[in-house]
């Protein structure tokens, strides 16, 4: 598999995403897999338009990292951190082709969740997303992630008239905590 890496977007790959839509553009997002249909392509690439341009304006509780596969930009993690009180940060996935990339998402949400439970500055103790109900793939990626599912809010985004469910799902540090130390058994030590 190609190394992937996250690394803060440059203002060339902002450019870049904003002079192709990445992400934004409903015909492209079909092309790329998100959702099913056209109105719920439409849902997410205007969810997470709302969170770029957050980003875009400065926002210094959103963050965007880029995902790569060796030097090719291939999406975004969008996180907004939710404030001292609540010690949460909320996220969002965007990649092409998350069912031929899976591999590739999973060591990014793993080393997305190693900076924020592990790196960040801020006491992180949950990490949560909001996923379109129609975004299966995100949704399983997520609970093979040791997320659980809190809840399913009943339409929770509107689009042009029309309203979209959405999961609520949540990991809390000491799942994660739990979940590093089974993988350092399973993997046990390295061999001399």
């Amino acid at each position: 598999m190609t190394e992937v890496t996250l690394a803060p977007v440059t203002d060339s790959l902002r450019r870049r995403a904003v002079e192709q839509g990445w992400f934004r553009d409903e015909t492209q997002n079909r092309k790329r897999g998100f959702g099913k249909g056209a109105r719920s392509v439409l849902a997410a690439t205007q969810a997470f338009g709302e969170l770029l341009e957050r980003a875009k304006a400065g926002d210094p509780s959103v963050a965007l990292l880029g995902i790569y596969e060796g030097s090719n930009p291939v999406g975004y993690f969008v996180t907004s951190y939710l404030g001292e009180s609540r010690r949460a940060v909320q996220f969002d996935l965007m990649i092409e082709d998350l069912q031929a990339r899976e591999g590739s998402a999973r060591v990014a949400l793993r080393d997305l969740l190693e900076i924020l439970f592990s790196e960040t500055d801020r006491a992180i103790f949950r990490v949560q997303a909001e996923v379109l109900s129609t975004r299966k793939g995100f949704i399983t990626l997520l609970r093979e992630n040791g997320f659980t599912q809190e809840g399913i809010h009943q339409r929770a985004l509107w689009v042009d008239g029309d309203s979209y469910n959405t999961v609520a799902l949540r990991l809390l540090r000491p799942d994660w905590v739990k979940m590093q130390k089974e993988t350092e058994i399973t993997d046990g030590p390295e061999p001399s």
